[in-house]
């Protein structure tokens, strides 16, 4: 339940790659990975299964959003394209941040789709959910994923009273409140700064 450990007393004796010794003891790393993980240690459930599971869904997911935005044929060659991909088969049973990027990433289009149709709220607080926890696994990656459906959501409610707009994005932003609050509590307290994060600074430091 930490996001940082106290600094080790001779801290000055150890080095681990892409680990913080002082001020205190973290990891560089983004939170949203581990976060995910933490059920997984609850339950014992290997760490390369977990990550098989979140790339099996990432798999299934490419299938549902290609199959709602196009048609079924799209939605099976996209799945078996994405397993054909060796880099995703070896990173697959592993426990990265890039398979569970993907997976946000998918839901963020498949709450957007299914919005489009039922135009329930329930649908822009999963795509904000979805994004706050995306955007604190692999940020620029979040983005890149984001854009897109948020534009649509947008384009989608622009002729709308302004008041659907802004409510949308207010719910949104509040689903998206407590992982990005996780992240400012997480740079105050490895960096010292709310707007630097334990990789600028371990980049800074190690490989200016």
């Amino acid at each position: 339940g930490h996001l940082y450990l106290p600094a080790h007393p001779m801290a000055d004796f150890f080095q681990e790659l892409f680990i913080f010794h002082k001020p205190v003891y973290a990891s560089m790393y983004f939170p949203g990975t581990a976060l995910f993980y933490v059920p997984s240690i609850w339950l014992h459930i290997p760490n390369w299964l977990w990550s098989a599971l979140v790339s099996g869904a990432a798999v299934a997911m490419t299938y549902r959003v290609l199959a709602e935005a196009l048609d079924g044929a799209s939605g099976v060659l996209g799945a078996m394209l994405l397993v054909a991909c060796g880099t995703f088969r070896l990173t697959s049973i592993m426990v990265m941040s890039h398979p569970l990027t993907l997976l946000f990433g998918l839901l963020m289009c498949w709450s957007y789709l299914n919005w489009r149709v039922h135009r329930r709220m329930r649908w822009i607080v999963c795509f904000g959910t979805f994004a706050g926890w995306a955007a604190i696994t692999r940020p620029i990656d979040a983005i890149a994923w984001c854009l897109p459906p948020l534009i649509c959501i947008v384009t989608g409610l622009w002729r709308r009273p302004r008041r659907e707009m802004f409510t949308a994005l207010l719910i949104m932003g509040a689903a998206a409140a407590p992982f990005l609050a996780l992240q400012f509590i997480f740079d105050k307290g490895v960096t010292g700064k709310w707007l630097e994060t334990p990789v600028q600074a371990y980049h800074h430091k190690n490989f200016p």
